[in-house]
């Protein structure tokens, strides 16, 4: 629902490198076992000048434009003959059967298994780099917290899920790639959950859409004063229609009904005459820029947008609320 930068993955502290480039040499031995077989020479043909698995490039930390290279290779080949890569690999056959794909399978389910998303070690690892990252709730909805992390035995648990922007079941070469993940609610990702490409082909690294949340209708303005009537009505302009369509973004917001009740009661207090010297004090040491925060407690800024749940949602309304104090509809004793 807001564009987000592509994660600078520079900065990562060397104890997480080394955990990266653990995991990138295994694949890449997993992939060597497997580069001699005659009915997947093409597709080695095609992963050299993007990745080699030979040097040191990283699939993890793959920027978005060889994510954009890996994407284009082709891995639905069909696997008619699963000998030469069960001797490979011993865990292989009961993962696909596990999975009900043995009988009939493609390249890209032995790369799911390769790449190893489903193993702890490595979504933990993911999780570690993503809590440097500093995006903490849900990409598309701005609602939730989702990268509120907590210890135990030294595992991390994440609230929330991180979701694969293009999905590892369409091309696994990307399964583990930071720049292919964000970290979503649990509403967002059940919503999107075996969504095909056609349904849902929003990604958040390249969309500048911003909603404009309008809540005219919300409102009962009657002789100056002004209380809450209900969310039924509330407007979404400039919403995403992918994300409308398939997270019903519209109707998850009307459920939020509580913050709104009582940011309009902070309004109407902080605006009464018992504070109007107080505020006024505020103004004159140059610090108005900090009276949003104090009503509202969500200052909005391109800066903290993506860190505060619902921090649009209460922003559009402080400045709508703004608009009919100025406009003299509503008035205060």
């Amino acid at each position: 629902m807001i564009q987000i930068k592509e994660y600078n993955l520079g900065s990562i502290e060397s104890e997480l490198d080394v955990d990266i480039k653990a995991i990138d040499n295994l694949i890449k031995s997993d992939l060597k076992k497997i580069s001699r077989i005659k009915t997947i020479e093409t597709f080695f043909e095609d992963l050299k000048p993007i990745i080699n698995i030979e040097d040191d490039s990283s699939f993890i930390k793959a920027p978005r434009n060889k994510i954009e290279q890996l994407k284009q290779i082709d891995t639905s080949i069909s696997i008619a003959d699963l000998r030469s890569f069960n001797t490979k690999f011993k865990l292989l056959a009961p993962y696909l059967k596990k999975k009900g794909k043995y009988k009939k399978c493609t390249l890209n389910d032995i790369l799911e298994f390769i790449f190893g998303y489903h193993l702890e070690n490595r979504t933990q690892t993911l999780k570690k780099v993503l809590r440097k990252i500093d995006i903490q709730n849900c990409v598309y909805c701005l609602a939730q917290y989702t990268t509120s992390y907590g210890l135990d035995k030294k595992k991390i648990y994440v609230k929330g899920n991180l979701d694969h922007i293009y999905p590892k079941s369409l091309n696994a070469l990307v399964s583990l790639s930071i720049n292919n993940l964000v970290p979503v609610c649990g509403h967002c990702n059940q919503r999107k959950l075996n969504a095909s490409i056609s349904k849902f082909n929003f990604n958040p690294f390249d969309s500048n859409i911003i909603p404009i949340f309008k809540f005219k209708d919300v409102l009962e303005i009657k002789k100056g004063q002004v209380n809450f009537k209900n969310l039924t009505d509330l407007k979404i302009e400039n919403v995403n229609s992918t994300l409308e369509s398939r997270l019903e973004l519209t109707s998850l917001y009307k459920e939020y009904k509580s913050p709104i009740e009582n940011l309009l009661e902070r309004y109407k207090k902080f605006n009464s005459t018992s504070y109007e010297e107080h505020i006024e004090k505020l103004v004159k040491k140059g610090i108005s820029a900090d009276l949003e925060y104090f009503i509202s407690e969500t200052p909005y800024t391109e800066e903290n947008l993506q860190n505060i749940p619902l921090h649009k949602f209460k922003s559009d309304f402080y400045k709508e609320l703004e608009g009919c104090k100025k406009s003299g509809k509503i008035t205060f004793s």
